[in-house]
């Protein structure tokens, strides 16, 4: 299932429980603090009610951030910097795997 922005942009999809958004990470990380953010309406209205997972792809590195839902829900900060209403959660929250990094299952 396609998420889509307030704005209509296309931001992720819903697949098996998890949210994936890929991204580039010099261009949607955001800096201060590091941290990773979604579209409030989307992660209200959608992400929250259908995924248990979210999932950011980092196509430059390589690197996968993930974090439940649940997590996100609890650790979520408000914020508007000009680029419509998000909600972030900061890096130290998020499980990362690096590119290459063997994953125990």
């Amino acid at each position: 299932m396609i998420v889509r922005s307030v704005d209509g942009n296309i931001i992720g999809d819903i697949e098996n429980g998890v949210f994936t958004k890929r991204v580039k990470g010099s261009a949607h990380m955001l800096r201060t603090p590091p941290a990773w953010a979604i579209d409030c309406r989307a992660f209200i209205e959608e992400i929250f009610s259908q995924a248990n997972t979210i999932r950011i792809e980092e196509i430059e590195s390589g690197t996968t951030y993930e974090i439940s839902t649940k997590t996100f829900n609890r650790r979520k900060v408000y914020m508007d910097r000009g680029f419509g209403t998000q909600y972030y959660v900061p890096l130290k929250y998020w499980h990362q795997i690096r590119k290459g990094q063997k994953v125990l299952l």
